[in-house]
């Protein structure tokens, strides 16, 4: 009986061993899976901070070379549109050459004159021509009554002034084709979407 009652003893401590081994067994891999799950949700918001600078980095330099080719295509545009414009207003001087030689530029200026003399009103009235259109002053003078002096304009065309009123009309070529250099640049950018 003896044998019997340490076979049962023996036998309570294995069961009890073996509860407690299942029991710590038990616990450690909650523990473990306490654990892993903790270290798999730092590891994640690790990743997602990560993506997110990353996305937030590639995002700015995306934007800044997209910005960049966009201020190199607008130089590059205003470079061409004022190569064309420049073209264009050689073209326009070599033109206004042309005319200012003819006689009907001749009779043109005297009309001009005479424009700016109505628009101007009375009194005192002032007109300047370039150096090459001073043979014509006596005509224009006469012609409108006003005094004649040598402007510095170079194209042709005249300025008309009426100190009395405070009035300027400018109705030189140099000033009509700036206005037009300037419109054509405007017409080009707005047709370019600039």
């Amino acid at each position: 009986m003896a044998d019997e009652k340490l076979e049962s003893f023996i036998s309570t401590i294995r069961e009890d061993a073996q509860r407690e081994k299942e029991a710590l067994d038990e616990e450690i891999a909650s523990k473990r899976e306490a654990f892993l799950s903790a270290a798999e949700d730092e590891l994640l918001d690790e990743v997602y901070a990560y993506i997110r600078t990353a996305t937030s980095r590639i995002r700015t330099d995306a934007g800044r070379r997209v910005s960049q080719k966009m201020f190199e295509e607008k130089r590059e545009l205003y470079r061409h549109r004022t190569e064309v414009a420049m073209s264009v207003a050689d073209d326009a001087k070599g033109r206004i050459a042309e005319y200012t030689a003819s006689p009907e530029y001749r009779e043109r200026l005297v009309q001009l004159a005479k424009y700016a003399a109505s628009k101007l009103g009375g009194g005192k009235m002032n007109i300047f021509l370039r150096r090459e259109d001073m043979p014509l002053a006596k005509r224009i003078s006469e012609a409108c009554g006003a005094e004649i002096s040598e402007g510095s304009f170079t194209l042709g065309g005249l300025i008309a002034e009426n100190p009395e009123r405070h009035l300027r009309l400018d109705l030189s070529y140099d000033e009509s084709l700036a206005r037009a250099v300037q419109s054509f640049g405007t017409i080009v950018a707005s047709e370019r979407g600039v």
